[in-house]
């Protein structure tokens, strides 16, 4: 009776064990899975962040830009109308013109 009482503990502990080292390697595992997950959304969070970056970058440059051509088309009206009005020679005018068309 002693013997087999021994067997069976011996048995039951063996499967004890064996179902410990399954939960470990499955809590192992579940960790790994977890830091890649972290890893591959760090990641991404770092590629909106750049590509955000970006894309503010170029829309305030197109709206600099189209600010820019703005007020030079503004400065070239009011040049034409000093021009119209006698204050600025038509050779004056010229250069002024040139120089804002070039610098757009």
């Amino acid at each position: 009776m002693r013997a087999s009482a021994a067997a069976s503990n011996a048995a039951i502990a063996k499967e004890v064990a064996q179902k410990r080292a399954h939960i470990a390697d499955g809590k192992r595992e579940s960790q790994d899975f977890v830091r890649r997950i972290q890893e591959e959304l760090a990641d991404a969070k770092q590629e909106l962040k750049s590509l955000t970056a970006g894309t503010k970058a170029k829309v305030s440059s197109k709206v600099a830009k189209t600010k820019a051509a703005h007020d030079s088309l503004s400065l070239l009206q009011k040049l034409k109308e000093a021009r119209d009005a006698g204050l600025l020679t038509q050779e004056e005018f010229e250069q002024k013109r040139t120089k804002l068309v070039a610098d757009l």
